[in-house]
C-alpha cells in the first residue's frame, strides 16, 4: 500500500506548506493498494533504455544488485511499503538510491492509478526520433505511457531519501516542470497506424511523480534520535502542471515492447537451466530463482516464447547495431501483446499465496510475476544484541 497526494495544478503544490491555508479542493489524498511484489516487477522493467553498446551485459548480475537494493532499503509493514536503513547512507549513496526510488515508484504509480501496462524510458534513448524546434533543449521527461483508452501520460520522476520538507521542495519540482514543458506531442506508430497524443487532443497528460520518506532520518551517530515507533513509509506527491510546449517525439509500439521486456527476457535466456515452469491462476509462467534472495521473478510463458523466438529481439541481444524504423514498422508485437493480455484479463492488483511453496506472488497487468516470502513487520524494530555482546572487550572496540 502506498499513500499519495494528487495536486491538480503546480500552484497547489507550491502553496501546500503555507500556514493557515484552507483545505485545498484541488488536492486529493488517496491510497494505492501496491504490494512489495510490484516493486520486484518494476525493477526488471523500468530503467535506462537498451543501447547497442551494452547489448552484451549480463542480466543475472544486474538483477542480483537491484533485488539487493530492494531488500536493503524497503520492507512491507502492515501492508504498507516502507523505507529502512536510510540512516546508514552517505551523500553519494543517497543520490544513487534517489534515482532508483523515483523511477521505480513513478512506474508503479501510473500502472496502478491509470492501469497502463508499459512505460517507455525517454532519456538518452538513441532510437527516439525527436523533432527539435530549439537545439538548446537537451533534457526530456523520464517516461511515457499509453493508457488503456485513448490517453497517454508523460512523466517526470523524482525520488528522495529524505523527508519532503527538507529535500523534495519547490525548486526540484520546478526543474521537473521544465522538463515536461520540453515535449509538445507524441507520435505513436504501431503496425500500419499512427496515433498522435498531445494536450490539444486532450489525450496527453503531464505528471510529476515525487517519491520520498515520511519520516526524517539522521546519520547513524551516537545519541542520534531515530524513530522506530512507526514505519517510514513511501509517500508520493503527484503534480499535474500546466506549461508551454516544444518538441515532438516519435515512438514505435513494437520497439517499446522489446525495450520493456528486454531485461527480464534476457535474464531468463541466460538462466534457462535454472528456470522452472509453474502454473498459477491457470496461467503458465517461466520463473527464475534469484540466488540467495528467497525470490523468484519471471513472466508469462506465452510472452516469453514470443520474445525469445522473435528475429528482432534476437538481433537486439546479439548484434551491436541500431535497428531501423522499418524493422519496427514490420513488427506487430505491440498489438499481439496487448490482445493476449486483454484475453487473459489479468487485473494486476492482487497477491496470492502458493500453497506448495508457501510463497506470496503478485502478477502484474504486464504479465510479469514475482514470488517472495512475505515478512511480517520484520525490520520495523531493531533487534537487540545479546547481553553477552557487551563485554569489556567489545566495549573498547
Amino acid at each position: 500500500m502506498i499513500q499519495y497526494s494528487y495536486f491538480n495544478q503546480f500552484i497547489d503544490f507550491y502553496d501546500k506548506n503555507k500556514p493557515k491555508k484552507p483545505k485545498n479542493p484541488n488536492r486529493d489524498n488517496a491510497v494505492l493498494q501496491v504490494p512489495i511484489g510490484a516493486v520486484y516487477n518494476a525493477i526488471v522493467s523500468v530503467g535506462r533504455p537498451y543501447k547497442p553498446s551494452n547489448s552484451m551485459y549480463y542480466a543475472t548480475d544486474i538483477v542480483q544488485w537491484k533485488v539487493s537494493m530492494v531488500h536493503a532499503f524497503f520492507e512491507e509493514v502492515n501492508d504498507e511499503i516502507a523505507f529502512k536503513n536510510l540512516e546508514l547512507l552517505e551523500g553519494s549513496e543517497k543520490t544513487n538510491l534517489g534515482y532508483f526510488i523515483g523511477m521505480t515508484f513513478a512506474h508503479i504509480f501510473v500502472q496502478f492509478h491509470f492501469q497502463v501496462r508499459y512505460t517507455q524510458h525517454l532519456s538518452e534513448d538513441p532510437n527516439l526520433k525527436v523533432y527539435h524546434k530549439n537545439s538548446l533543449v537537451k533534457k526530456f521527461p523520464d517516461l511515457w505511457a499509453k493508457g488503456p483508452d485513448n490517453s497517454s501520460y508523460l512523466i517526470e520522476a523524482k525520488g528522495s531519501t529524505v523527508a519532503s520538507k527538507t529535500y523534495m521542495d519547490n525548486k526540484f519540482i520546478k526543474q521537473a516542470h521544465e522538463q515536461l514543458e520540453s515535449v509538445s506531442s507524441i507520435e505513436f506508430i504501431t503496425g500500419n497506424r499512427t496515433e498522435t497524443y498531445n494536450e490539444t487532443n486532450c489525450n496527453l497528460k503531464k505528471l510529476i511523480v515525487a517519491a520520498y520518506p515520511t519520516i526524517k532520518t539522521y546519520p547513524l551517530k551516537r545519541r542520534t534520535p531515530i524513530n522506530h515507533s512507526a514505519s517510514n513509509r513511501v509517500y508520493l506527491n503527484v503534480i499535474d502542471p500546466e506549461g508551454k510546449d516544444s518538441e515532438k517525439i516519435k515512438i514505435y509500439g513494437s520497439e517499446m515492447i522489446y525495450k520493456y521486456y528486454h531485461f527480464i527476457t534476457k535474464l531468463l535466456i541466460e538462466n534457462m537451466d535454472a528456470t522452472e515452469l509453474k502454473n498459477l491462476q491457470q496461467y503458465d509462467f517461466i520463473l527464475y530463482s534469484v540466488p540467495g534472495m528467497s525470490l523468484k521473478i519471471g513472466m508469462l510463458k506465452q510472452l516469453f516464447d514470443r520474445l525469445r523466438l522473435d528475429v528482432i529481439f534476437e538481433r537486439l541481444i546479439t548484434q551491436n547495431n541500431i535497428l531501423t524504423d522499418d524493422d519496427f514498422r514490420k513488427s506487430e508485437s505491440y498489438d499481439y501483446f496487448n490482445e493476449l493480455l486483454d484475453r487473459l484479463e489479468i487485473k494486476g492488483t492482487e497477491t496470492f499465496l502458493d500453497d506448495v511453496s508457501g510463497m506470496t506472488y503478485f502478477i502484474g497487468i504486464d504479465g510479469l510475476i514475482s514470488m517472495y516470502v512475505k515478512e511480517h513487520n520484520e525490520g520495523l524494530h531493531p533487534k537487540k544484541l545479546p547481553s553477552a555482546y557487551f563485554t569489556k572487550e567489545n566495549k573498547n572496540l
